[in-house]
């Protein structure tokens, strides 16, 4: 009886622990970060998400990752606005160059488009410069500890630039691994928040750090350092 009885405690115990971060989503549209622009241009935004979890039917489009309780139990991880996460990550990279001066066109994309898809569809726009990002990857997995949480981010972005007539003009790949461990009094959601907040930032600014490069200048690869940890970039121009 003792032994049942512990049990069940411990069950008890267990269960208001894991139930204590009851909201699992994440917000991505009001994540501010800065994207050179030419202000006498109108540029058209698209966003596709490739993610091998939501083109197999694996997740749904508003997935962003998971988040684990203290025994491991996960649960995923859905944007804060409901909506699909490639129309979150459109919505900020509109807010971003549009505080630069940019007059911006965004369209919306499903999964099962392709490439020669979308950029078609941004063409129909008008624009001077066209702007494809497609996420290949992205996802944070936080696993709660008491005072403290362990966030893993994976991903994998690349953004295309096309002129007017749908010619490549600029393209740039952003991929990695890191993780962190972060002691803390704050909620495990609004330390979770503030991760992702830093981690969504720095790699939009880094894929878009082209967009002000001078055009004829070629970049084949290098190996970047950011905040003590590593990612690779690939990027490559024609005259803009």
């Amino acid at each position: 009886m003792k032994h049942l009885k512990f049990t069940l405690l411990f069950a008890i115990v267990i269960s208001l622990h894991v139930s204590v971060e009851a909201k699992r989503t994440q917000d991505y549209r009001y994540i501010e970060f800065e994207i050179n622009t030419n202000g006498n241009e109108t540029y058209a935004v698209a966003v596709l998400d490739k993610r091998e979890v939501v083109t197999d039917g694996s997740q749904a489009p508003d997935f962003v990752g998971y988040v684990r309780s203290t025994v491991g139990i996960a649960w995923p991880l859905s944007t804060e606005s409901t909506s699909p996460f490639a129309e979150d990550v459109t919505f900020a990279i509109k807010n971003a160059m549009e505080k630069s001066g940019a007059e911006v066109i965004s369209q919306s994309t499903e999964y099962t488009m392709g490439s020669e898809e979308v950029v078609e569809k941004l063409k129909a726009t008008n624009a001077d410069k066209l702007v494809l990002v497609t996420i290949n990857k992205w996802r944070n997995d936080t696993k709660s500890y008491f005072n403290k949480i362990a966030t893993d981010m994976i991903w994998d972005l690349t953004l295309q630039i096309y002129d007017a007539n749908g010619e490549m003009v600029a393209e740039n790949n952003v991929s990695g691994l890191d993780g962190a461990l972060n002691p803390s009094k704050k909620t495990n959601q609004a330390l979770r928040q503030e991760l992702i907040d830093t981690y969504f930032k720095e790699k939009m600014e880094e894929l878009f750090s082209g967009m002000d490069v001078p055009p004829s200048s070629t970049i084949t690869g290098f190996q970047l350092s950011i905040n003590g940890f590593n990612c690779f970039s690939s990027i490559f121009y024609t005259t803009i």
